[in-house]
């Protein structure tokens, strides 16, 4: 008898992978980011955490530091992206989530030691 569940949960998994190297592929530096709007009732694109300077690897997007509060770059894994289109990237964590685990140092710096 055939494991139905198992064959789903692949089904899953692949349109995931397709979504996201086609997400991959819409990734341009100048992109604002947009922290998960919390109100339901107003429709928001959410709070803009940043803006793509690029895409580090293929699991961060590394932040400009133009609009950092602190002056330097910052780094946001990709998994924590829930769309993107031509105007921009919708986060799928809320603000307080999103500076809570932002990520200060480079990701990619912290692997090579």
């Amino acid at each position: 008898m055939p494991n139905n569940f198992i064959e789903e949960e692949e089904d899953d998994f692949d349109a995931e992978y397709e979504n996201r190297e086609f997400a991959l592929s819409a990734f341009k530096p100048g992109l604002m980011v947009f922290a998960r709007a919390e109100e339901v009732a107003a429709p928001s694109p959410g709070t803009h955490i940043g803006t793509v300077d690029h895409l580090d690897g293929e699991d961060f997007i590394k932040l400009s530091k133009n609009d950092s509060p602190t002056g330097q770059h910052r780094w946001i894994p990709l998994d924590w992206v829930a769309d993107v289109d031509a105007e921009a990237v919708y986060l799928n964590k809320s603000e307080p989530e999103v500076f809570l685990e932002i990520l200060e140092n480079d990701p990619g710096y912290a692997e090579a030691m």
